[in-house]
């Protein structure tokens, strides 16, 4: 809905890597997204880092579930 031509690209890429590779399974099967991460402790941290080979125009969904004070954690 918000970025056709891009969820279009996710889709076809995640497509072609699963059909050359098929010992890979995609993390659930009504997405295009390749990959998934569920940080679910208060100390999860992540080191800081640059991603450079990361999609310049790509999507990354984020989701903060249940309460959430950005004031005491980014």
């Amino acid at each position: 809905m918000f970025a056709p031509k891009l969820y279009e690209s996710y889709a076809q890429t995640l497509s072609d890597i699963l059909e050359n590779q098929p010992e890979l399974e995609a993390p659930f099967s009504n997405t295009v997204w390749a990959a998934v991460t569920f940080n679910a402790n208060r100390r999860v941290w992540a080191k800081k880092h640059v991603d450079f080979l990361n999609l310049a125009n790509g999507l990354c969904a984020v989701y903060s579930l249940g309460n959430f004070d950005h004031t005491k954690r980014g």
